[in-house]
């Protein structure tokens, strides 16, 4: 007689694939951040850097590796719970969720002309745990409780969703906090120079706009009582209100701004 599965030994396997599946995922995401190279970097055609840290790496700022962990944590813990809170039905939804992400994820490769090893793992645990769960599905004595199902299903979605949103906010902000520092940075490679008070609500909007950024920036105080005043070197540049900008290369001025300047208007300024 050959053998066959019963639903302990198929929520068993399926643990332990959902559990690779986490492995690679925190692995990938870490790639994607790390500039190391990567353990499954072969050649210029077999590569998991190229594909990870490609264009296509992310969705709305969020690393689809990243997308992938949480799906399989979201998995783990309805696995948990499979036997326990009728959740094979569930399981099964959550199984095809995962699979309808994989011909984004191929398609990338084709288009990069790359493929990436940990990516195809990664697709093929989807696929057997997909199969997994229609075979448990079928097994299980609540098959028909569809309904159940997919609210329970909706409920992780709407989980998934909601981190996944918070994420997004997060590495949105983050890539604009370094876009910001690029561009204070090169304000001051190109000689861009800003006087200003401490007081003049116009200098603290303009301070607000670069945000923590603004510590790139080349700044001089013109009111005495300010930090670190600068006010014989505000005289000798004639600053007559603030904030004024000024364009200086090899200390002589070429440019002069006044007022408030959006990005840009100082992009156009600056040449930045």
């Amino acid at each position: 007689m050959g053998y066959t599965m019963n639903q302990s030994h198929i929520r068993k396997v399926s643990l332990g694939l959902v559990f690779i599946g986490m492995l690679i995922s925190i692995y990938l995401t870490y790639s994607h951040f790390s500039e190391k190279t990567s353990v499954c970097d072969f050649t210029s055609t077999i590569s998991c850097s190229t594909v990870n840290t490609s264009i296509y790496s992310s969705i709305f700022y969020v690393p689809v590796a990243l997308v992938g962990l949480i799906w399989f944590i979201l998995a783990l813990v309805m696995l948990l719970r499979v036997g326990k809170a009728h959740m094979e039905g569930a399981f099964l939804l959550w199984a095809i969720v995962g699979v309808l992400g994989i011909p984004y994820l191929v398609w990338a490769e084709f288009v990069l002309g790359v493929i990436c090893p940990f990516c195809t793992v990664i697709h093929v645990i989807l696929v057997l745990l997909l199969v997994l769960s229609v075979l448990n599905y079928r097994k299980s004595e609540f098959a028909l409780e569809w309904v159940k199902s997919v609210k329970k299903v909706v409920v992780y979605a709407v989980i998934m969703l909601v981190v996944f949103a918070l994420f997004s906010a997060y590495f949105k902000g983050k890539e604009v906090r370094l876009e910001t520092n690029d561009f204070a940075q090169c304000l001051t490679q190109k000689g861009a120079v800003m006087y200003g008070s401490y007081i003049c609500s116009h200098c603290i909007n303009q301070k607000n706009l670069f945000g923590e950024s603004f510590s790139f920036v080349q700044y001089v105080e013109c009111h005495p009582n300010g930090p670190n005043p600068q006010t014989e070197l505000c005289e000798l540049k004639d600053i007559g209100s603030t904030p004024t900008w000024t364009l200086e290369v090899n200390g002589t001025e070429v440019d002069r701004r006044v007022g408030f300047l959006t990005f840009d208007e100082l992009k156009a300024f600056s040449k930045c």
